[in-house]
């Protein structure tokens, strides 16, 4: 026999997929998922990992592999799944052909389903996933096995897929308004008083500097401060807090997101100098907007409904904060827009965002990374879908720019090349402004309200949103009547007035669709998901009048719910606008402001009015005095405490799981990536994690191997002792002793292999065999089979071992126990006919 063994654990991504039985009489694809069902069962195990994620009624759940097909039998199996809930499984190619004998497909084929990629979107269409989508209940859940990342074609798969996930999800919503989106219009529309259209073309042949809160932000602030009068500034708002320290006051600040944790981000906002422009679109964060006290101006459309013979405010269109920055400049027509911190990937240490920004989490690598990107410098970055999205529109707006003859151009090496942007160094950049004269037209344009005009604007708003509540209570109304008539009609068809009836229902059709045309679609939005169960019928209903019922019934039903939320929300901006004109009045209401102050957590604002006034706490009377008080207090601790954002950072360092670090890690090894592989060391570096050392270890072992240093990766694998990382380094000290010919390192690291998994024992065997020590080779045979003695394979194996032996008793013995087993077994018949 040969003295050099085959390697014993494959390098190649494609290792052998074969099931084994554990304890718990479980068909596990090892390779997938290891020894994660030998302590617990599978069932046990989903039961404790997926408890309070996989059972939400009225839920989309795309899971991504199937856990040797045992999670997928988990969910089928179950007889309680939840109300309107779907299941579609998404699962590997080789994968699917090999669990495709063990899994459950015949129960609950209507609301679970598996699939391939290529059947996905085919899939995602039969169970109806627009629907899921538009409602935002579509969850992507990662099975263990993803989790876990040991075999390599999962974990690439799954970048794949949540890549293309991820897109679809967005383009889905994109294209759809939501609720939240409309209600935050309806808080901020009091606020709306200079539209962003007045300014366009005001900036023809000028510069401007777009900042971003990507890592490279660092790099410009230097360049800035130079040519700070000769630039004009523009900055997304989650920057704020930056731009304080570094003592860089923007000209104009960007807002868009809707979320809470927009003001957990960018609150360092209502800091910033009062020369400063907000520029926010209509659905931005109300605390925010309301909160800021300086110069507005707003973005997109003022009310979420159409108004006749209103102009066409600019949309600032873009998936980010910046690509709507960058369609806002473009439309002032700057000739010249240079972008900073606009990474759209992460920087070389892991890092998302700036350094002291909010979105950098101050921990490297906390996002599950999809794809790479090449950068402007040559290299390549990770980047994620989100930054993705924003990267793609960017080479659309930029393409645009071009054709306009507008040039865009980023001063950062390490962000993504993007299409039709230009990337040059700091000294390359052309200004073309002269000094001051930036702030000359922003004087003469962007000019403060007189105390009548903003009067004047807020009680129009004030008639406009009274006028739509008065028509959406004629809608009720009418929807209530024929709701009634509905009734009338089914309930009754003996007494002849079918045709009446059915007149009455097809003109309060008529009515709400040409006279109330234009708030229709609102009300819709606001109680979507009901209008989306209007789309399919109870299958209890067999008879055609049954159905037509019901769908009649539940649709009228539906614009019913949906105007009692629009008047909730409108009934809410009514009493913010009455809000806003006591607070412009000569004697203020201060009983209706302070509801107002408090109901939306406005406290910055009450304390700017205070100012813009003169005002001093102790000339108010008594009671208004503690509330004034209160909202001091309340306004430093909303700017200088702890936020939601903060309390959600020290939990998630905390439970800062490094798997998926381990798993990009391991793919730029695959890929003989060095450069990724390095910088993920240097991110890791930076963290402060209990289990930062052996990753370090692990890591700069892969490193060496890929390097061709051996010697010093066994050195490092070795100073690994426990935790899941163990089993990877034994796997890489085998192979490395396999290929540089160890055996007595080899044995004794698939020795150590073997006391986590049994598995290993049919490896150890077989390097045994290939060194001639049969003895060992059959004892490691043994002890496999005393844990699993029904494994076919394994039998197979040690009765060929005797048969070669000539020790036709064992191998006869061992042949019919395989027959027992499965008597169709084409080697134990033809090993039988050969003895």
């Amino acid at each position: 026999m040969s003295n050099t063994p085959e390697s014993p654990i494959s390098d190649d991504a494609e290792s052998e997929l074969r099931f084994i039985r554990n304890r718990f009489d479980e068909d596990v694809i090892y390779e997938v998922n290891r020894g994660s069902f030998d302590k617990e069962g599978s069932v046990s195990y989903f039961d404790n990992h997926f408890r309070d994620t996989l059972w939400q009624e009225n839920s989309f759940y795309l899971i991504v592999g199937s856990d040797s097909g045992l999670l997928y039998n988990y969910v089928v199996n179950r007889d309680d799944l939840p109300k309107g809930s779907r299941y579609l499984f998404i699962e590997e190619d080789s994968l699917l052909q090999r669990i495709a004998g063990v899994i459950c497909q015949d129960r609950h084929q209507e609301v679970v389903g598996l699939c391939s990629l290529a059947t996905l979107d085919a899939q995602l269409q039969h169970f109806a996933f627009n629907s899921y989508c538009v409602l935002d209940s579509q969850k992507i859940i990662d099975s263990v096995g993803v989790l876990d990342g040991h075999y390599a074609p999962l974990l690439d798969f799954k970048g794949v897929v949540g890549t293309h996930l991820s897109s679809l999800i967005f383009n889905t919503k994109a294209n759809l308004s939501t609720r939240v989106f409309l209600k935050q219009i309806l808080l901020n529309v009091a606020e709306c008083i200079t539209p962003v259209r007045m300014f366009r073309g005001i900036f023809k042949g000028k510069t401007a500097v777009l900042l971003g809160r990507g890592p490279s932000a660092d790099l410009a602030f230097d360049w800035v401060r130079e040519n700070r009068d000769r630039l004009l500034v523009a900055a997304a708002s989650s920057l704020s807090k930056k731009l304080l320290s570094e003592k860089i006051t923007p000209d104009f600040v960007f807002t868009v997101d809707p979320q809470p944790t927009s003001f957990n981000v960018s609150r360092e906002l209502l800091l910033m100098d009062k020369n400063v422009i907000l520029f926010n679109k209509t659905h931005a964060e109300h605390i925010l907007t309301m909160g800021f006290s300086g110069r507005k101006v707003y973005i997109d459309n003022k009310y979420p409904w159409k108004v006749k013979n209103e102009d066409l405010n600019s949309s600032g269109m873009g998936p980010t904060v910046i690509n709507s920055a960058l369609s806002i400049l473009m439309e002032m027509a700057f000739t010249n827009i240079v972008l900073a911190g606009v990474d759209m990937c992460y920087s070389p240490d892991g890092f998302s965002h700036s350094r002291g920004t909010k979105g950098a989490y101050d921990i490297p690598f906390s996002g599950k990374l999809d794809q790479t990107v090449e950068t402007n410098a040559g290299g390549i970055a990770e980047t994620d879908n989100a930054f993705f999205q924003m990267h793609k529109a960017l080479a659309e707006q930029a393409a645009n720019a071009m054709a306009q003859g507008i040039t865009i151009a980023t001063i950062s090496p390490n962000a993504a090349k993007t299409p039709h942007v230009l990337f040059k160094h700091v000294d390359e950049i052309t200004i073309h402004n002269h000094p001051n004269e930036i702030k000359e037209i922003i004087d003469n344009h962007f000019l403060w309200p007189t105390k009548e005009e903003l009067h004047k604007k807020v009680t129009h708003t004030l008639t406009d949103l009274k006028k739509v509540q008065r028509d959406i209570t004629t809608i009720e109304k009418l929807c209530q009547e024929t709701l009634d008539n509905i009734n009338t009609l089914f309930s009754d068809k003996s007494s002849g007035k079918e045709k009446k009836y059915t007149q009455k229902i097809n003109k309060a059709e008529s009515t709400l669709n040409h006279k109330y045309e234009y708030i229709i679609n609102t009300i819709k939005y606001f109680n979507i998901e009901g209008f989306l169960k209007t789309i399919t019928y109870d299958e209890q209903y067999q008879d055609k009048d049954s159905k037509l019922e019901k769908s009649l019934a539940d649709y009228y039903s539906a614009y019913l719910h949906g105007c009692k939320r629009v008047k909730t929300d409108i009934d809410n901006a009514i009493f913010i606008t009455n809000a806003v004109l006591a607070e412009q009045a000569e004697q203020p209401d201060y009983k209706l402001l302070c509801e107002y102050w408090d109901k939306y957590a406005l406290s910055w604002r009450a304390m700017a009015f205070m100012q813009r006034r003169n005002l001093a706490i102790e000339t108010l009377e008594p009671t208004y005095q503690e509330a004034f008080k209160r909202y001091q207090q309340n306004s430093h601790d909303h700017l200088h405490g702890k936020t939601s954002y903060d309390l959600w950072k020290e939990e998630t360092v905390k439970k800062l799981d490094l798997t998926h670090v381990r798993n990009r890690a391991t793919a730029h090894f695959r890929n003989g990536n060095r450069v990724g592989l390095a910088q993920i060391i240097n991110g890791i570096k930076l963290l402060e994690h209990k289990e930062r050392d052996e990753h370090l270890s692990y890591f700069s072992g892969l490193l060496c191997e890929l390097d061709g240093q051996f010697t010093e990766a066994l050195e490092q694998y070795q100073q690994i002792t426990e935790g899941y990382l163990l089993e990877d380094a034994l796997r890489r000290i085998a192979y490395i002793s396999t290929i540089s010919n160890d055996i007595n390192t080899l044995v004794l690291a698939l020795d150590c292999l073997a006391q986590i998994s049994q598995e290993y024992l049919i490896q150890l065997a077989k390097v045994y065999l290939l060194q001639g020590s049969i003895e060992e080779a059959l004892e490691a045979y043994t002890r496999y089979l005393d844990a699993s003695p029904n494994d076919i394979f394994v039998l197979t194996q040690l009765g060929n071992l005797f048969f070669q032996l000539e020790n036709h008793e064992g191998a006869e013995f061992i042949f019919k126990h395989i027959l027992s087993l499965d008597p169709q077994n084409r080697t134990a018949l033809a090993r039988l006919n050969q003895a």
